[in-house]
Parts: C-alpha cells; structure tokens; sequence
C-alpha cells in the first residue's frame, strides 16, 4: 500500500454513520493500521471531541504522533 503513493488513509466505521457496515471503530482501527502501515490512518466514527480521542487512544493503545 506504502508504493501507491497514498498521502492518507480515512478509516470510517459504523459509528460515522452506518453506511460502512456493522464494524465499529475500535475493532476497525487496529486492521486498518496494520494493513496499511506506514500511511497516516484517520479514524471518523465514534470520536467527537479530543476527550473521545483520548479515551479512544489510551484503550487501543496507539500511539498519535
């Protein structure tokens, strides 16, 4: 995935609103990561504020550079 030139990886779950499926974020993010590695994943669905971002962090135990 690294070689197709991709700045950006947009990651949308269930919680964006549906429309991807029944995976949510928190089970989606890790695949998404690993399988594109080392592109930037964005995550849309289930964070809303940094308070969310954070709780979210500290569960999947990412690092957010």
């Amino acid at each position: 995935m690294a070689e197709s030139g991709l700045d950006l990886i947009v990651a949308q779950s269930y919680e964006a609103g549906g429309h991807t499926g029944r995976v949510g974020t928190l089970a989606l993010l890790p695949r998404v990561i690993d399988s594109v590695a080392p592109i930037p994943v964005l995550a849309a669905g289930c964070i809303g504020d940094g308070r969310g971002l954070n709780d979210k962090t500290h569960q999947m135990r990412i690092e957010v550079g």
